[in-house]
């Protein structure tokens, strides 16, 4: 990592598509280590998809997320 890149995990206009249907638009998330987060949706949101997405196991529709300032 060099000097003065953003320690953490970084989520910047993410967009995520879960069968063509849109359900997460424009989401930002900065997370530094020992951060905790919950997520609360509606059951007609698939926060598994949306988690997957997040993590990089599933492709965002937009957006960009970065770990300590790299892909």
């Amino acid at each position: 990592m060099s000097a003065g890149s953003p320690r953490g995990f970084h989520v910047h206009g993410a967009v995520v598509e879960v069968n063509g249907r849109e359900v997460v638009r424009g989401l930002d998330l900065h997370l530094t280590p020992g951060d905790v987060v919950a997520m609360a949706a509606p059951s007609s949101i698939d926060t598994s998809s949306v988690l997957a997405a997040l993590a990089g196991q599933r492709p965002l529709a937009g957006g960009t997320r970065t770990l300590d300032g790299g892909p």
